[in-house]
């Protein structure tokens, strides 16, 4: 058995994990068509060899900070049949990583349709990780059933796995952007910022169905977005934050002057055309803003590009990982992190950009088809943290924009839930009309 320590980026989803709140990361897939059982079993059991992670556990160690045992479990896999043997799955059985494996999967069999669901500890892998696991998992699938597609060659676990290479040049140029965006994180966690808070009662459904626009509706978007001079990444944090306004508005009775703070998870691994690891490797945009300023739309969108270039430009999206690096040359430091007071942002953002956009399986309107079925839809939740009610996750899928919400049961009712993403709606509506 080998063992790998963990890197600071993994040691943060390790430690943030808990029962009430599991840090882990749940897409479903739905197929029309029938895929073949034994060949899905046999895929599925070499997932492994591309992403080691998914079969390891984690040990924890008084000096030197918790270390994966590679090859010490295996990822867990139920093929469920009938609705009753779905009902009987406890598919939220959503463990820490100290006996199990952090890949689970779980098949259902309804009628015409094959529904998939994948869920992993979100130390093993980020959103863009699940996808690339998933991707693997289908191409492995496809070959399985005899078909002839050439697996690209399985990218190693190093100790940089967490972040892409930079060149000297850029690397000492950002460096002090860096360190200066460490100060100012300490300085943020210390301040206190609105939470969305409700009627939260501590059980029920954590996710919520999904609200799409169609592929012209998607470009119509795309369109507004570069008329105002910015991104639509950048138009769904300005709609985001304009849905928190309203919603804190009827809910919340936040002050004018009180803060907000809108975190938006930035991928760090490089390219996605380019070969990568599935492990986690992630930096954070952190947007404050005053409860006054959200109800300004054309300035929020102003300043959602302002504040995602000035990131991009300055590398502050890796302040979060030299944080965690600086926190865990002192033991426990990163454990109690994890643990702080207080509401560590109002609202995530985080978007997923094109799911599948490429690759063998893909056909040219973005659909993935694999031997005998067709993917047709596809949902992905992200999770909630103590303090930290509602996690927004975003991507395109055949063209068509996706918003699939979390939220935090002992935070806020299904109802209040409801009202935040239906906002977020009608915010986006009036985007697509030009408002």
């Amino acid at each position: 058995m080998t063992r790998l320590p963990l890197t600071p980026v993994e040691r943060y989803f390790y430690h943030d994990h808990r029962g009430s709140h599991p840090a882990w990361i749940r897409y479903e897939f739905t197929f029309r068509g029938a895929l073949e059982r034994a060949a899905l079993a046999r895929a599925w059991g070499r997932i492994e060899e591309r992403h080691p992670l998914t079969g390891a556990t984690v040990s924890r160690r008084t000096w030197g900070g918790p270390v994966w045992n590679l090859r010490a479990a295996r990822p867990e896999w139920a093929w469920l049949g009938t609705e009753e043997q779905a009902a009987a799955d406890d598919a939220r059985d959503l463990h820490d990583l100290s006996t199990r494996a952090g890949l689970r999967g779980v098949v259902r069999v309804r009628g015409a349709e094959t529904h998939l669901t994948l869920l992993v500890h979100h130390a093993v892998a980020d959103g863009l990780g699940l996808l690339a696991i998933a991707e693997d998992f289908f191409t492995l699938y496809a070959v399985e059933c005899g078909a002839e597609i050439a697996l690209p060659a399985a990218v190693p676990l190093t100790a940089r796995r967490d972040r892409s290479s930079l060149r000297g040049a850029e690397g000492w140029r950002e460096l002090p952007w860096i360190l200066i965006g460490v100060l100012w994180g300490v300085v943020l966690g210390r301040q206190r910022v609105v939470e969305m808070r409700g009627a939260g009662r501590g059980f029920g459904r954590r996710e919520l169905a999904a609200r799409s626009w169609s592929p012209g509706e998607t470009m119509q978007l795309r369109k507004a977005a570069r008329t105002a001079g910015a991104s639509l990444h950048e138009l769904l944090v300005r709609d985001a934050q304009a849905a928190l306004n309203a919603w804190l508005a009827r809910h919340a009775g936040s002050q004018p002057d009180m803060w907000t703070r809108f975190l938006v998870p930035v991928y760090l691994g490089g390219a996605r055309s380019e070969p990568r690891s599935s492990a986690p490797a992630l930096g954070v945009a952190l947007i404050e803003r005053r409860v006054r300023s959200l109800g300004r739309r054309a300035r929020l969108l102003q300043r959602a590009h302002e504040d995602m270039e000035f990131i991009r430009a300055r590398g502050l999206a890796r302040a979060f990982r030299m944080s965690m690096l600086l926190r865990g040359w002192l033991p426990g430091q990163i454990a109690r992190y994890c643990r702080r007071a207080g509401a560590r942002s109002t609202l995530v953002l985080s978007n997923l950009g094109k799911v599948f956009a490429r690759g063998p399986l893909v056909g040219p309107d973005g659909g993935l088809t694999v031997p005998g079925a067709e993917l047709t839809s596809f949902a992905g939740w992200g999770p909630c943290r103590p303090g930290t009610s509602v996690f927004v996750v975003t991507g395109i899928y055949r063209g068509a924009q996706s918003i699939w919400t979390s939220y935090d049961p002992e935070a806020m009712s299904a109802s209040e839930a409801e009202d935040f993403a239906g906002e977020l709606e009608v915010q986006l509506r009036q985007s697509l009309a030009g408002e």
